[in-house]
């Protein structure tokens, strides 16, 4: 959460990418997945990355 916010103080974002099983099944019950994209690949959170205008 902290590198979140400090990405949003910059203007920026943080996408997980290859999350594992056990992990991904956490983040879902914590709720996170309201907080983080994910992406089975890096290149998968590249391609779904759209930059913010302006």
């Amino acid at each position: 959460m902290a590198a979140r916010n400090h990405a949003l103080s910059a203007n920026a974002t943080i996408a997980l990418a290859a999350v594992p099983d056990r992990m991904s099944h956490i983040i879902r019950v914590v709720g996170l997945d309201q907080v983080f994209s994910t992406h089975l690949t890096a290149e998968d959170a590249e391609a779904a990355w759209r930059p913010t205008p302006g």
